[in-house]
Order: structure tokens, then sequence, then C-alpha cells
């Protein structure tokens, strides 16, 4: 029941901030104009200050796991290789293909696996996921840049331009600041440092906000197929193999139930966001984060409850 609550506090606020963007948008409060504008703020602006910000100020006293990370990283990076090469196998429109490779496989870490985590395996848990995330939340941005710039078009970008456009995605530069300020220890005066925080915690409620705000829930149908396969296979056929496979290679309770969590937790909010400024279909984006959003509240508790039937919690 703790980790029903839990899911359930962490999906509301989702659903309600979707809602409000909804009801604001059918009342005439806001133009479609004006959410596209504040869409590309929230993609060059706020999102890249949050991911700034969880890179400057990971807890530098976790006694890193350097196995752990590169057995989580690497798993991540063979399902994305995977999902690159038998998506379009299944999905003909280069713009769907991106979005449909990142629905899959990118989710929500850091609002959904670090509470889920700590409530259900205790202060290891806690320390595990956050040492995960540390080396997952890069490898999610920077390769959701790539996948998109993959299938922009009508074909795969060039090369050349493919990286100049990775090093100039906001997104990546938000990582690599932070993640340069946390190396070489340096630390933002306060004046500053509240400011950059309270910018960076508007870029999930707000892309909700605007997401909610441009949802056409009559274009549902035409991507239902689309959305029940890539979620089946996002929130049950790939936490089920990761289970397997990590209770094959005896892992211990915590480390198993982590490498979990990061996979079961619903899609990425910025998936949406990236996809509306980087040619992806962005209608198909936004129904992924809702639908993903609302499923993962059934979903979690499930996936907990036999987790817990099994002796695994």
């Amino acid at each position: 029941m703790e980790a029903l609550m839990v899911s359930l506090n962490a999906v509301i606020p989702f659903v309600f901030y979707l809602a409000v963007g909804y009801g604001a948008k059918r009342l005439k409060m806001c133009s479609y104009d004006l959410l596209q504008g504040m869409n590309k703020l929230v993609f060059k602006a706020f999102f890249p200050l949050s991911l700034f910000w969880n890179m400057y100020t990971m807890d530098p006293s976790i006694e890193i796991d350097i196995p752990l990370l590169l057995a989580e990283g690497a798993s991540l990076i063979a399902l994305i290789i995977l999902l690159m090469l038998t998506v379009p196998w299944f999905v003909k429109e280069n713009p769907r293909r991106g979005v449909v490779v990142q629905a899959i496989y990118r989710s929500n870490c850091v609002l959904f696996a670090l509470p889920m985590a700590e409530v259900v395996m205790g202060e290891p848990g806690k320390i595990y996921a956050t040492m995960m995330l540390a080396v997952i939340v890069p490898i999610l941005n920077v390769s959701a840049v790539l996948v998109l710039e993959s299938f922009h078009g009508e074909g795969l970008t060039d090369p050349k331009k493919l990286i100049i456009n990775i090093l100039t995605n906001p997104l990546i530069d938000g990582i690599a600041v932070g993640a340069l300020f946390f190396a070489l220890g340096i630390h933002l005066p306060r004046f500053i440092e509240t400011p950059v925080k309270n910018m960076g915690s508007m870029a999930t409620p707000l892309a909700l906000f605007i997401l909610g705000g441009t949802l056409e829930f009559s274009q549902v149908g035409k991507n239902l197929k689309c959305l029940t396969v890539a979620m089946g296979i996002k929130l049950l056929v790939i936490p089920l193999v990761v289970t397997v496979i990590t209770t094959l290679a005896g892992l211990s309770d915590v480390v198993r139930f982590t490498f979990f969590i990061i996979y079961a937790t619903p899609v990425a909010t910025s998936s949406y966001v990236m996809a509306q400024n980087m040619g992806g279909d962005g209608e198909l984006a936004g129904q992924f984060v809702v639908f993903s959003t609302v499923a993962s509240a059934l979903t979690l508790f499930i996936w907990v409850y036999a987790y817990a039937a099994l002796g695994f919690v």
C-alpha cells in the first residue's frame, strides 16, 4: 500500500498539470502560438537549468560502485541500439521512429525511480538509485538527441551535422556544464543558486501544462495501436526481461530492484519537448507521456506487489 501511495503521489501531480493546461486552452486562456513559444523556452532554458542542477548538486560522499554503473550503462546502450535497429521495421515514418524509440527506453527516472527505490528498499535503495542516475541521466539525454537527429527528416542526418547538433543541444549543454562545476568543485553564490534551482524546478510542471494545452484526444485513435504496443513493451516486457536477467545474474535484492525501477517508470516529460523542437512527431510523443504516466500508477503497483510475493523486497 505504501508503494501504491508513492506511485499515486508521483503520478497525480502530473495528471493535474496536464488537466490545467488542457482546461486553460479550452477556456481560451492561452493560444496555440503562446504554448509553442513557451515550449521552446522550456527546451532552451528551463530543462537545461534543471539538468545542470541535478549534476551540480550530486552528493560527493556516495561510494561509487563502478562495475554496477558500467553494467547499467551498458544495458541501456544495448537496449537503445536494439531499438534503433528494430523499430524502423515496424514504423515507417522517420519522425515517428525516433519518438517510438525514445518512448520505449527513456524513463522519468528522477521523479519516479528515486522515491520508489527509497520507499521499497530503504536507504540502500536510495543510494544505489542515486548512483545510477548519475550515469543514466546523461546517457538518456545524449542518446535522445542522437535518436531524434538520426531519424530527422527524410533520411539519416549527416554525421558532421549530427555531432554539431549534439554538442549544441541545450539539454546536453546543461548536463555538461553541471558535471564540470561538480568535478571542479565550483560553487555558485547563493543569490545565483536560488534562481537556478527555482527555474529548473519549473521545467516539468510547465512542460506538462504545455502538453495538456496542445493535446488533442481526437487524434488518439490513429495512434492507439502504436501507443498500446510501445507502452506494453516499456512498462511490462522490458521490466520482466530486466528482472529475469538480474535474478539469473545473482544480483542482490537492492540492485535488482534498482535496475528494474530505472526501466519500469513512465516516459520522460522532456521527450515531448525534445520531439517538438527536433523534428519528431510531437503529438505522438505527448500522447506517450500522458498514457505512460497514467498507466504506470497501475503497472508499478502490480510489479511491486509481484516483487513482494516473490520475496525480492
